[in-house]
């Protein structure tokens, strides 16, 4: 499990990296991102509900908690994360 100091917490937190709009997109995945001088990265996930239903949503954000979890040592320590899943069609 990540920890809480990892996270973005507040709507306001997420709102400011959306509005950076720096991104990296693919068919399944959007990373929106912005570098600021802090102790460690931190990062939010979001799936809308037309991803599946409730249990695929958590199955989902459950594997990336654990790749994220896997990957953390090579993540940059002064970036801010958000993960946009996109349901694909």
């Amino acid at each position: 499990m990540i920890k809480k100091q990892y996270r973005l917490k507040t709507q306001t937190e997420i709102d400011y990296v959306f509005k950076q709009r720096q991104s990296v997109k693919n068919k399944w995945f959007s990373v929106y991102f912005i570098k600021q001088e802090q102790p460690h990265y931190k990062m939010a996930l979001s799936i809308g509900r037309k991803y599946g239903n409730a249990v695929q949503r958590n199955l989902m954000k459950r594997r990336l908690r654990v790749i994220i979890k896997q990957i953390e040592g090579t993540l940059n320590n002064q970036t801010q994360f958000v993960i946009v899943i996109h349901p694909v069609s």
